[in-house]
């Protein structure tokens, strides 16, 4: 149950705007009247999530090739690259920094 709102004595509930057909608020009412912008996609961010997620699906497709993970990988390969363990290594500088920092948007 909303509670009352001190200023004009309806529930807070009813200030705010309800969700639109897609699940976000396009804006939200403020008790003044006055209308502010929320939960806008910033989409270039979404890409860059899943750039991130295809990095992953890559390093750990790449860690049968990997120099330390073959003594304990199952499917390992013999063979090494040294270009494959530099974009590991490179991959996992900043890939899970990278959601952490996605995370908060």
């Amino acid at each position: 149950m909303a509670e009352p709102n001190g200023d004009t004595g309806k529930p807070v509930s009813d200030s705010v705007k309800p969700y639109d057909s897609v699940g976000s608020y396009d804006s939200v009412k403020r008790i003044d009247g006055s209308t502010k912008a929320i939960g806008a996609r910033i989409h270039y961010l979404d890409n860059l999530r899943a750039i991130a997620m295809l990095l992953g699906v890559y390093l750990h497709g790449a860690l049968a090739y990997a120099e330390p993970s073959r003594s304990f990988w199952l499917a390992a390969n013999g063979q090494g690259s040294v270009v494959v363990d530099a974009s590991i290594w490179f991959i996992h500088l900043f890939r899970m920094s990278l959601f952490f920092l996605l995370s908060g948007y």
